[in-house]
């Protein structure tokens, strides 16, 4: 919803619209990301909080404190977790120019991970998006604590109180990868 705008930047590059955002005082990654606001994501949102809430009420979960607050932070850490990694990957057009699609590749790729237990990935798939890509993270880590399952990666009980420090390592490296491609970023040139 906040960042989907960032898919037109292999575009704003060649064109020279990025020099542009650069002379102003806000950030290029702020204006970037409110180039586009498509009302459709707003539908995407609301067909997620829907499903939540179905899947909420059909459980048959044991309610604790410590799950509903698990619970609560997967629903503001996962999209941090998701953005932070959208911008990291995205960034990488400061250096290669036209190829916005390699990013499509991890992000669509890491969603489509997200959909399924992570048992079903051969294991250096599942270290990879689980550790140096962290969408076990988002919500499947989260899940096995609210559901009294086993990890199947064998973490620490306590691996999803862990989310929130997962989240702002992962945005503090997106935040260093996108000020990286910002400073070598030298413009298009006359």
């Amino acid at each position: 919803l906040a960042l989907g705008a960032l898919d037109l930047l292999p575009d704003l590059i060649p064109l020279g619209t990025l020099d542009t955002l650069l002379l102003r005082p806000i950030g290029v990654l702020i204006q970037v990301a409110a180039t586009e606001v498509a009302l459709r994501r707003i539908g995407k949102l609301g067909q997620s909080l829907a499903i939540l809430l179905l899947a909420l009420v059909s459980l048959q979960v044991a309610w604790t404190p410590a799950k509903l607050g698990v619970l609560g932070m997967t629903v503001v850490t996962g999209p941090l977790l998701f953005g932070s990694i959208w911008v990291a990957c995205m960034a990488h057009v400061f250096w290669t120019v036209d190829t916005g699609e390699a990013a499509n590749a991890f992000y669509y790729g890491g969603n489509l991970f997200v959909q399924y237990p992570i048992d079903l990935f051969g294991r250096w798939l599942r270290d990879f998006l689980a550790f140096v890509l962290p969408l076990a993270f988002v919500s499947y880590v989260p899940a096995l604590f609210i559901l009294d399952k086993p990890d199947p990666l064998g973490l620490p009980w306590f691996a999803p109180l862990l989310t929130p420090l997962v989240a702002v390592v992962a945005a503090s490296m997106a935040s260093l990868v996108w000020r990286a491609g910002l400073r070598q970023y030298q413009g298009t040139g006359s």
